[in-house]
């Protein structure tokens, strides 16, 4: 009596996990697996496909509303303020970790891997948000920063001056922007070239680079300076470009 009717079931998942880690599973059987420590005594298979369902099939949702809107999970059925607070905390961890192994195991962005790199960034889907990558002179990051001052659906200003800041604190060199179009809409715009004008001129001044400003559109990276350069550099130069 007493016997958690689930042990067979976690016995067989966790010797599946010394085996081959999380390769191979679903998405649901990670989250069923990773919800063993808080909820000890409970079959965790439905409530993780319930989470899932309520978030799109996404743990970067899941994970997202953790940290945005807590009392959504917790209006799923068997989904408690715990659970809730332990997905965050998942979340933060991760977060801690990447920050982590970025200063402890340098990553030197190159052009054959620079735009997978910016895939694996992570940005909300209901609002525009900015990141900057702060490189050394031979392209090993540094650090991300967020430096989103005000934004929405299709919209992102970036706080200039605390991205002037942050890069003489962190002495990078080298710098790239990355934000995101959640419209669904790749091209872009004059705002978007206007700002990566105005990042390399009061970059100049502290003798610093921009590398280039990237948009993320779903799973495509597409460059600005990639496709207006020209005109970028003649306005840079106080000239008029050809279109």
């Amino acid at each position: 009596m007493g016997k958690n009717i689930h042990s067979g079931h976690r016995d067989r998942m966790r010797a599946r996990f010394d085996e081959v880690g999380f390769k191979g599973w679903s998405d649901h059987e990670i989250l069923e697996y990773m919800l063993y420590g808080v909820l000890p005594r409970v079959n965790t298979n439905p409530i993780a496909h319930r989470l899932l369902f309520a978030n799109g099939n996404s743990i970067v949702r899941l994970l997202k509303n953790s940290e945005e809107n807590a009392d959504f999970l917790t209006s799923i059925k068997d989904v408690n303020e715990k659970t809730v607070i332990y997905l965050r905390s998942l979340k933060a961890f991760i977060e801690y970790y990447r920050d982590k192994q970025i200063k402890e195991k340098p990553i030197v962005l190159t052009t054959d891997n620079m735009e997978s790199f910016i895939r694996t960034i992570d940005f909300p889907d209901d609002r525009e948000d900015m990141v900057m990558l702060c490189l050394t002179g031979n392209m090993r990051l540094k650090c991300i920063m967020r430096i989103t001052e005000q934004s929405g659906y299709d919209y992102a200003t970036a706080d200039i001056d605390k991205l002037i800041q942050l890069s003489v604190r962190s002495k990078t060199d080298n710098m790239i922007l990355v934000h995101n179009h959640p419209s669904g809409r790749i091209e872009i715009s004059p705002e978007d070239i206007n700002t990566t004008i105005h990042v390399q001129k009061m970059l100049d001044a502290f003798d610093m680079f921009l590398i280039d400003h990237f948009i993320v559109c779903g799973d495509e990276v597409i460059s600005v300076k990639m496709k207006h350069g020209e005109k970028i550099l003649n306005k840079l130069k106080g000239g008029r470009s050809n279109e």
